[in-house]
């Protein structure tokens, strides 16, 4: 590559955002955030929110930050994970180029997606199932993060799953799939920051894939188990709070009722 294309060579942040975190999108202001509602304030043990970045032989070259909060070990994998905990953070992302743009083509959710799939109405609508597109200025937030800039699609890449909402015993909708997983890609010239507090700031100089989550660990499968996925509604001014429930013959996974799925919400 030429020293003229090396220079034009823009680089990209991505940001996986997994768990309970809410994608809330103001279509007319051009604006998002993610947020994460404080699941320990409903009563959710083991609670963390959480950004996580794979060490590998090239991360002391691309990033600039503090020491992690805590590490891991992914022995299968051969990789280490730091991690920065996220709770009581306000995420600014500074660096980031260009407008911000939302995939929300639209979809067939009676169809299976293929793991290319991209729109955000692949994801729950909490504007559908709450009747409701007010957010709540009371709803308890563990963390936010504001997306400036970029591309954000849905993630089908870890699968989807076929559920069908009832309120009442009823069913709200036909019976649908819906993926997991957002995806916020952020390109930028020569450096990109995400600010997490006054004193930790985390640089990054090149291509990164980072994981960003709101979740808990809980004793899957006991008895009487809440499910993380209902923690959404208190993120809107919800008329109706619809139960969730595996749809199809599929067998279901002992661990239900928990659906740790994201959502979003067009404000």
């Amino acid at each position: 590559m030429s020293p003229a294309k090396a220079a034009r060579k823009t680089n990209a942040l991505t940001i996986h955002f997994s768990g309970i975190c809410t994608f809330v999108w103001d279509r007319k202001q051009g604006t998002a955030e993610v947020r994460m509602v404080d699941l320990a304030s409903a009563g959710f043990q083991q609670h963390y929110a959480a950004l996580g970045i794979a060490v590998t032989e090239d991360t002391p070259r691309a990033i600039s930050a503090p020491d992690a909060d805590a590490a891991v070990s992914l022995a299968a994998m051969n990789t280490d994970m730091g991690l920065w905990n996220l709770i009581g953070s306000d995420v600014k992302i500074v660096g980031g180029k260009g407008r911000l743009t939302v995939d929300d083509s639209k979809v067939d959710g009676a169809r299976k997606p293929a793991k290319t799939v991209e729109s955000i109405r692949w994801l729950p609508n909490l504007a559908e199932l709450t009747e409701s597109d007010t957010t709540n200025a009371l709803c308890p937030i563990s963390a936010t993060v504001q997306i400036p800039a970029g591309h954000v699609t849905g993630n089908a890449r870890i699968g989807a799953q076929k559920v069908e909402f009832l309120n009442n015993g009823t069913p709200i909708q036909p019976n649908r799939f819906y993926v997991p997983r957002l995806t916020a890609t952020i390109p930028f010239d020569t450096e990109i920051a995400l600010v997490l507090d006054r004193r930790r700031i985390i640089r990054f100089t090149a291509s990164m894939e980072i994981v960003i989550s709101n979740t808990c660990v809980c004793a899957l499968g006991m008895p009487g188990m809440p499910n993380h996925f209902y923690a959404h509604y208190d993120v809107v001014n919800a008329r109706r709070k619809p139960t969730v429930q595996p749809a199809g013959s599929g067998m279901r996974m002992p661990s239900w009722p928990e659906w740790c799925y994201m959502a979003f919400v067009e404000i």
